[in-house]
C-alpha cells in the first residue's frame, strides 16, 4: 500500500499522464550535484513506502519521467519560475532527481540561479522492505540573493525554509500536487500493473 504523508496544503491541479513504455534510456545532459546534502538542513514535504515487489529502478525511472515532463503536458502551465530537473548521480537512477526552481538574480542575462531544490531520493529504511521515497526541499545557491534586503531570517536552515523560502514559491505546491499522482503511477508501473 502506498502511504504518502505531505507537508504542503495546496490547491487539486490535474495530474500528468506516463506513457506506458517499460523501458527506455536516458541521457543527462545537464551535470548532476557534486555532493550530497545533508537531510538536516532540509525541509520533509513527502515520504512514500515503495511496495515490497516494486523494481526500484523502473520506479526512479518514472518518477524521472514524470519531474522532466512536468512543465510540457500544459496542466502544470504556467510555473512562475523556471525549473531544471537533473539526476542526483548520472550513473546511479536510484540516488533519486533534483527539481531546482531557478531565478535570474543581478544583471540581465546573467545565468540563472536555484533558489530551492526539491531533491526526491529513494533511502534504505528498515521499517520498508523496499526502501522509502523522501521528498525534501533545500536552500539553493541563490536563496539568500533572492530574499528582501533587511528581511529578518532565521539562522536555522530548516526554519528559513519553512517561514521564509516556502511561502515565496507557489511552484511547490503545484508540483507537490501532481507528485501524489505521479507517485501512485510510478508505485504501479513499477509493479507491472500499468
Amino acid at each position: 500500500m502506498l502511504r504518502l504523508r505531505h507537508a504542503c496544503q495546496p490547491s487539486p491541479v490535474a495530474a500528468p499522464a506516463f506513457p506506458r513504455r517499460r523501458t527506455s534510456s536516458f541521457r543527462v545532459v545537464s551535470a548532476a550535484l557534486a555532493a550530497p546534502r545533508d537531510p538536516s538542513s532540509s525541509l520533509q514535504l513527502a515520504t512514500a513506502k515503495l511496495p515490497a515487489m516494486a523494481d526500484k529502478a523502473l520506479f526512479a525511472r518514472t518518477l524521472f519521467n514524470w519531474s522532466a515532463s512536468i512543465t510540457q503536458n500544459g496542466r502544470n502551465m504556467p510555473l512562475s519560475l523556471p525549473l531544471r530537473v537533473d539526476r542526483n548521480d548520472a550513473a546511479d537512477e536510484l540516488a533519486g532527481v533534483t527539481m531546482s526552481l531557478l531565478r535570474v538574480l543581478g544583471e540581465a542575462g546573467s545565468a540563472p540561479v536555484s533558489v530551492a531544490d526539491l531533491v526526491l531520493s529513494i533511502e534504505e529504511d528498515l521499517s520498508a522492505a523496499n526502501g522509502v521515497l523522501m521528498v525534501r526541499l533545500f536552500e539553493g545557491e541563490g536563496a539568500a540573493a533572492a530574499r528582501a534586503p533587511g528581511a529578518k531570517v532565521p539562522s536555522e536552515a530548516r526554519e528559513r525554509i519553512e517561514k521564509v523560502l516556502l511561502p515565496s514559491l507557489p511552484d511547490v505546491d503545484v508540483i507537490m500536487t501532481t507528485m501524489k499522482h505521479a507517485i501512485g503511477v510510478a508505485a504501479q508501473v513499477s509493479l507491472g500493473q500499468r
